[in-house]
């Protein structure tokens, strides 16, 4: 067997050249800077020819012994020793090498090389290379992929063969963390059903990102006050950038006024190829709403698309704090009426002030906005100047002399006048949730010392909701083709003599949707409900009880400006009334007012309304005359 291997290894032991065996040999080259750790150590005397004498190197052992040693360790190790001697062999000839940065930039693909030469004189059969990356290092070709290692099939490496298998990566990081890549050599030998392997690792250290961001904002802001800051971003590569892009992730009580450029989409911008040290800036005007001392956090990341995946490359955070507004301010309604009003009422409303700022303020003006479909600008009364083209109130020292200097802890209030009309200003189905919304607004061009802003400022508002209205129009009639049913019976009614009407309940519902509608009426003593019931009357028909003579309609639900704009809820159903004699020479009645109620959607409010009566006049049936409802 050993003969067998040795020609393997080295060729025809009768051929006119025989090799020179090294003098020192291990099995696992540590020549290498990054070659395995297990050594064994071996010595010949002369040219390894498995018949000649090899010795275990050692001081103390004679000739003899030594040879008596190695016929031990062969007759116990048999085929083991010579598959041990072929793998050093082949390993000690086999070179390798993985070359890589010794810095990257993070974010910018580079090669993992790992180049091999077979130095043995065998074919190293089915030869495959693996990679085993580590946290933060992204495949090129495959960034999406969450196994960490790969294995690329090489084949046989012939004798005296080289080449390399590279790896496509990105590194990502904090500048100065090390990335270590484990690639390992896999094969076999020509006659052994063994693998053998050659294993290395190397080191590489991530650099600078290829995409630096930075984030420039004001220390402090004011509450509700427009500022501005910036994104910065440099491309630091040598080489262009392609696909890349800057996301913000920004904090809740937040939003954007003014992007350039342009948002892509919500708080993400595409910078598309930037050339090589290209800079640039995204300029962002915003605003936050929050109290006095609170803190909003911001953070930027920059990085690029690679095959449909985005890849964050960097990030950055910072941070603005709210200061204490030099103004205090309040909207408040005067009297019973403010937060729920309905269409006619007049609302009072008081813009009271304060000078918190701890320093006198020059030249403060007041400024009072209106908004809602509602507001009638010139039925508004108020000291300050009215301007109808934008719907706004302003107080200055024209108007309030106080306000020329409003000086330390001074305060005071303007007030203003809001009349409604009567009637909803219903015009499409989208006419609803009527509100007056008033936005106030103080402001002095004096700035304390502790902000770091154009104007001192201060800002309030209050919303006024105006609430629905439900109404359910009753009318009854004699000659009603509209609801399918024949009425029987004299007419004019006669006494002691049944006759057959038909009622109608029509529901109309202004401005706001409406729930849990109940439409209900009690039939008099001498009237009877005959079960016949027609018309759009939604998912429950009317019910009648006959004990109390009671008739219920309840709905569900009923959208805004049904009845109004859209067809309306309607209920039809058939009684039978028979006059008394106490009737003769007057109407008889025949049903009792209708109530009907409901929730209002919007505001919270019960709604409720009541029908008229109906009696035998029928002013509704176009058929009778006016006074053909006299009993007979």
């Amino acid at each position: 067997m050993l003969n067998d291997t040795e020609k393997n290894l080295y060729g025809d032991p009768n051929a006119s050249r025989a090799p020179q065996a090294p003098t020192s040999f291990e099995v696992k080259d540590t020549s290498h800077a990054w070659a395995e750790t297990q050594k064994t150590h071996i010595e010949a005397t002369e040219t390894p020819s498995f018949s000649s004498t090899i010795q275990i190197k050692t001081t103390h052992v004679g000739r003899a012994k030594k040879i008596a040693l190695w016929v031990f360790v062969v007759a116990i190790l048999g085929g083991g020793v010579a598959a041990f001697l072929v793998n050093y062999f082949s390993t000690k000839a086999l070179a390798v090498e993985v070359q890589i940065p010794e810095r990257v930039s993070a974010g910018k693909p580079f090669d993992v090389d790992f180049v091999y030469t077979n130095g043995t004189r065998t074919i190293l059969q089915d030869a495959r290379v693996s990679i085993e990356l580590p946290d933060g290092v992204f495949l090129v070709d495959d960034p999406g992929r969450t196994k960490l290692q790969l294995t690329k099939t090489v084949g046989d490496l012939g004798v005296g063969s080289s080449g390399d298998v590279a790896f496509s990566v990105i590194a990502l990081g904090e500048q100065g963390s090390v990335k270590e890549f484990k690639l390992v050599l896999n094969y076999k030998l020509n006659g052994l059903r063994s693998r053998y392997e050659k294993e290395l690792n190397k080191q590489t250290a991530i650099g600078e990102p290829a995409l630096q961001v930075d984030l420039v904002l004001p220390n402090k802001v004011q509450s509700d006050e427009q500022f501005n800051f910036e994104i910065h971003y440099t491309n630091t590569l040598d080489t262009p950038l392609e696909d890349a892009w800057i996301k913000m992730e920004s904090p809740l009580g937040f939003s954007i006024k003014l992007s350039k450029p342009e948002l892509a989409s919500t708080n993400f911008w595409k910078l598309g190829t930037l050339q090589p040290n290209e800079t640039g800036l995204i300029f962002i005007s915003g605003v936050v709403t929050g109290q006095g001392r609170d803190v909003f956090r911001f953070t930027t990341t920059g990085g690029v698309t690679l095959k449909k995946q985005d890849i964050a490359i960097a990030r950055k955070e910072g941070q603005t704090s709210v200061v204490e507004t030099p103004f205090a301010l309040v909207v408040t309604p005067e009297g019973s009426q403010g937060a729920i009003i309905k269409p006619g009422d007049s609302v009072q409303y008081k813009i009271a002030y304060k000078n918190s700022s701890g320093s006198p303020l020059n030249d403060v003006i007041i400024k009072a906005t209106l908004v809602g479909s509602i507001i009638q600008i010139d039925k508004i009364s108020s000291e300050g100047f009215i301007d109808p083209r934008d719907n706004t109130i302003t107080w200055t020292a024209a108007q309030v002399p106080a306000l020329k200097v409003l000086g330390v802890n001074e305060e005071g209030s303007v007030r203003f006048s809001v009349p409604t009309p009567r009637e909803y200003p219903i015009r499409s189905s989208q006419d609803k949730n009527f509100t007056i919304k008033v936005g106030a607004e103080i402001n002095s061009l004096s700035i304390p010392a502790y902000l770091q802003t154009q104007k001192s400022l201060g800002k309030a508002s209050y919303e006024t909701k105006v609430s629905g209205n439900i109404e359910v129009e009753t009318s009854a009639f004699f000659r009603d083709a509209k609801s399918g049913m024949i009425n029987r019976g004299p007419f004019p009614p006669r006494a002691n003599e049944p006759t057959n009407y038909t009622i109608h309940w029509k529901i109309k519902n202004y401005a706001v949707n409406s729930n849990t509608i109940v439409v209900r009426s009690t039939l008099p003593p001498n009237a009877v409900f005959t079960g016949k019931i027609s018309g759009n009357y939604g998912v429950n028909a009317p019910e009648y009880n006959s004990r109390t003579q009671e008739i219920v309609w309840k709905i569900p639900h009923v959208d805004a400006n049904q009845g109004i704009i859209s067809p309306s809820y309607e209920a039809i159903f058939q009684v039978t009334m028979t006059p008394t004699i106490f009737n003769k020479g007057s109407e008889a009645k025949l049903l009792e007012r209708t109530v009907i109620e409901a929730d209002d959607e919007f505001t919270g409010v019960h709604l409720s309304n009541v029908g008229k009566e109906l009696t035998t006049l029928l002013p509704d049936d176009k058929t009778i005359g006016q006074r053909e409802g006299i009993v007979q």
